[in-house]
């Protein structure tokens, strides 16, 4: 097993007992106040059935009116881990030129299930776009893993709103970008790529099928990327959307139909959508690499170049 992803898998082992016990918003709390950083954070109301969600603002010092909104990955049951997860996010928001990073805190599998994080999202960004004037053309969606899975839900959700979401106008307008890093897009277990790569990856699919009992979703477009019907995914409503994954993930096979289900050209080409797969890399492996410190990792490189093309 190469010594990057051995590095990996001892940061997730590390890891372990704050995705079992410790809260996203303490945790990003700490983060701002260690880095200097201006937090402010608020409650979303997210409706009677549904638990309210916070949105954190982190303040940069980038004087551009552009936004990273950020949604974090753990199989939507463990919790942000700034230490690990945001060198990687501000290294995307010092590359989209960034002012501000929010950071949507969603409650978490099993206490809290499908759908509620979609919906916990889509009144965020409801309230982002009424009280705090965010401006979709200037807006970066990005999301890694269970992150990536929510970004292309509320993309999903403003195309075709879920019954129990609220119905968003965009008044025609479109977000900036969507970068996704190894997106939970299927949730099918069986793809050649999990037989493939069970002993290289950071999971395999006995791991996914306990997240997805715990998270209870449904095979429908907001949940499983698949689902939706041909050309969905090639009308949403974002300018670019660049996903990266690794040859080596358990999820590779379910993102690159996604990918060419939108419409992606594989990069080095760079277009509307672009794919990039990783060779010898594994789940997020630019995120990793960036919290190790390791510099020139081809999935972040690529999204960086990507970033620099279109954005």
């Amino acid at each position: 097993m190469p010594s990057h992803v051995r590095k990996q898998l001892s940061l997730l082992a590390k890891l372990k007992l704050f995705f079992e016990n410790g809260k996203s918003g303490e945790a990003l709390r700490a983060y701002c106040l260690s880095e200097k950083i201006l937090l402010e954070s608020i409650d979303i109301d997210c409706g009677a059935s549904v638990p309210r969600a916070t949105l954190h603002t982190m303040t940069l010092n980038s004087k551009t009116d552009r936004t990273l909104f950020y949604f974090h990955g753990g199989a939507f049951m463990y919790p942000l881990v700034p230490g690990p997860q945001m060198p990687g996010v501000r290294r995307i928001a010092d590359a989209v030129q960034a002012s501000k990073i929010i950071v949507l805190e969603y409650t978490l599998a099993p206490a809290s299930l499908y759908p509620n994080q979609m919906i916990q999202a889509a009144h965020s960004l409801q309230h982002l776009l009424a009280a705090k004037n965010l401006a979709p053309e200037n807006t970066i969606l990005y999301g890694e893993s269970a992150g990536g899975n929510l970004v292309l839900s509320l993309l999903a959700n403003l195309k075709s709103p879920h019954p129990n979401a609220p119905v968003i106008n965009l008044h025609d307008g479109r977000f900036k970008a969507a970068l996704l890093s190894s997106p939970w897009v299927s949730l099918d277990t069986t793809t050649r790529s999990f037989a493939e790569n069970a002993s290289w990856d950071v999971f395999d699919a006995d791991e996914v099928t306990n997240f997805i009992a715990n998270w209870q979703p449904k095979h429908e477009v907001w949940a499983d990327m698949l689902e939706a019907e041909a050309g969905f995914w090639r009308d949403v409503p974002v300018e670019t959307m660049c996903v990266v994954v690794g040859d080596k993930e358990v999820f590779r096979d379910g993102i690159v139909e996604f990918a060419k289900s939108a419409g992606a050209t594989e990069y080095p080409k760079v277009s509307a959508t672009t794919l990039y797969v990783g060779p010898h890399e594994t789940h997020c492996q630019g995120g990793a690499d960036a919290a190790l410190g390791i510099e020139g990792t081809g999935s972040m490189l690529a999204m960086l170049d990507v970033i620099g093309q279109k954005l």
